[in-house]
């Protein structure tokens, strides 16, 4: 028996060094390089993607491209959203293996170094940057982005400018986790309106406002809506998309509708608010230099412009905008939120769009008055709610859908060609 037991310990102490030896050979293979993109992604073996349910348009897009569509990034679906996401990464319950996410805001962090087989749409942290007040930080020693103070912190600063102004200033109330135009007002800088808001203890953004805003036929006050796609944070890759769509007002503009009589159909601009259904009367109006409805292509509103007003330049406006836009793409990626989210991340795997709003005065200089993430590309109303046919929205929905496509060509993410659009690079 002795002489079993003997032969037994030698037979599991060589199996033992063999299970050694082979760990030692596993750690000196080096892994396959996975392939990447013509934008440095990881590239993935199937067309497999996730997407909320809610994002109707590119879902329909990517299944036109060929893509298989596999369901919400979360089985359950965003019953909590973000706190569901965060517990099934807890759980190890989200995807891992060779598929694109469409995500929303905070899907950038919660797969954030979770799987080197998962590539994500959203930017980590880029939505901790998207905050008014984290803008103010990044833009405010820029001329694109009018002064703007954060309350009650920067009080003093904010009733200096106001004190020490020649003329009459305006400023907009932004609450700091806003979207949507919710909680915006105007106010004049010297107002007994403003002062009061000066009590507030909770923080909020005030803004300078462009009181001299190019209007449209002189009556209707308009912003446009950019697209900036960042491809790879480090090192920087960005672009510009050279189309686009402009947002007009529904109710012509007067500075004297502010404050207590702050009309929001004045001087918000975006399409949440002009197609409210108590403002549906405007918006069905047939508006001078405007036609019906609240939207056009840029294409269209730049060709109008083209000729009709001879002091104003395309080539200029994308120049300029490019300057702007590069600033912003660098501001993004070195923002202090999203290089702590980043440190977990694998650069491979994320990238995102972004919606740029670009506001013009009188003489043609460019604002901007914050940059989005997740733009909203749903498809508007081709048939309004009143049955009449739209065709600016029509030729809208078609940005849209060239946006969505341009950017899947753009990341190389499949082998089909550019859609529509062009774009030009900040990097």
């Amino acid at each position: 028996m002795g002489r079993v037991n003997l032969i037994k310990k030698k037979s599991i102490c060589i199996s033992k060094s063999k299970r050694k030896i082979s760990k030692i050979k596993n750690k000196n293979v080096k892994k396959k390089k996975r392939k990447l993109t013509s934008e440095r992604k990881y590239q993935l073996q199937k067309l497999r993607f996730r997407a909320w349910k809610s994002d109707k348009t590119q879902i329909n897009i990517l299944k036109k491209r060929g893509w298989h569509y596999v369901g919400e990034p979360l089985k359950k679906g965003r019953y909590d959203y973000p706190k569901c996401m965060f517990a099934a990464r807890k759980k190890n319950k989200l995807e891992k293996k060779d598929c694109l996410i469409l995500g929303d805001d905070d899907d950038g962090n919660v797969f954030a170094g979770y799987s080197d087989r998962v590539v994500c749409s959203v930017i980590p942290g880029s939505h901790n940057a998207e905050n008014k007040v984290q803008q103010q930080k990044m833009f405010e020693n820029h001329k694109f982005f009018p002064n703007c103070y954060t309350l009650p912190k920067e009080l003093k600063l904010l009733k200096a400018e106001i004190k020490n102004a020649n003329e009459d200033t305006f400023w907009i109330c932004k609450p700091a986790n806003s979207c949507g135009g919710l909680g915006l007002t105007v106010y004049n800088g010297k107002s007994k309106e403003l002062r009061k808001l000066f009590k507030r203890k909770s923080p909020f953004v005030v803004q300078r406002y462009i009181s001299d805003p190019y209007l449209m036929v002189d009556l209707y006050k308009f912003h446009i809506r950019c697209y900036m796609l960042i491809s790879h944070v480090s090192p920087l890759k960005a672009y510009l998309y050279k189309d686009g769509q402009v947002l007009f007002s529904t109710v012509p503009f007067d500075l004297k509708k502010v404050g207590n009589k702050f009309d929001k159909y004045i001087h918000l601009t975006n399409y949440k608010i002009s197609n409210e259904k108590k403002n549906h009367k405007n918006m069905f109006a047939n508006k001078q230099g405007i036609g019906i409805g609240t939207e056009w292509t840029s294409r269209e509103f730049f060709d109008y412009l083209n000729k009709n007003d001879p002091a104003w330049s395309e080539n200029k406006f994308w120049n300029d905008l490019i300057k702007i836009s590069k600033t912003i793409s660098h501001k993004i990626v070195s923002n202090s939120l999203v290089k702590k989210e980043m440190k977990n991340a694998n650069v491979e795997n994320h990238y995102e769009l972004f919606g740029l709003d670009v506001m013009m005065n009188k003489n043609f200089e460019l604002f901007i008055s914050e940059f989005n993430t997740q733009p909203s590309m749903d498809q508007l109303k081709e048939t309004m709610d009143n049955g009449v046919i739209n065709p600016h929205n029509i030729a809208s929905n078609k940005i849209a859908l060239g946006v969505v496509n341009d950017v899947m060509t753009k990341m190389g993410f499949d082998s089909i060609k550019k859609f529509k659009g062009t774009w030009m690079p900040l990097h």
